[in-house]
Parts: structure tokens; sequence; C-alpha cells
């Protein structure tokens, strides 16, 4: 796999405020909250609850990701 480029990721994303520190990018993707792809740039669904992250929001029975670092690791990494 292609190593994850964390200043890519910033100078694409800008700043962003994280609650998690951003641990999935400065992990160098080893810890990623579980999270499936919906064919969607904007959200994606959550796979776990967390009360840590401001990017989850309640959606039906589930949760949805917002996070754009998480879309981004998911559509440029498949993960």
């Amino acid at each position: 796999m292609e190593k994850f480029d964390i200043e890519l990721a910033r100078s694409k994303l800008g700043a962003l405020k994280c609650e998690k520190g951003l641990i999935c990018a400065e992990s160098g993707l080893e810890i990623l909250c579980k999270a499936k792809r919906i064919g969607s740039d904007t959200h994606m669904i959550c796979l776990e609850e967390s009360s840590r992250c401001s990017f989850q929001i309640s959606f039906g029975h589930g949760y949805m990701c917002k996070c754009p670092v998480r879309i981004f690791i998911s559509k440029e990494f498949g993960k």
C-alpha cells in the first residue's frame, strides 16, 4: 500500500479540528475507525459508535460519518 502522506492530506483538506487528534492520519492509517463507503463524497456509514467524534451524526438506526479526513483516506487508499 502507498504510504499515507499527512502533509498532502492537510494541503488538500486544510485545517481541521479533531477530538481524536487525527489519530487515523498520525498513525499512518494503522488506527482507523470502522466506516463504509456508500458512494458519497461527503458521507460514509459509521460502523462503530463514538461519543468523542463530532463528525458522527445520528441517522435512522445508525450513524453517518462526515469526517473529511476519513473520507479522503477511504477514497485515496480504499480503507
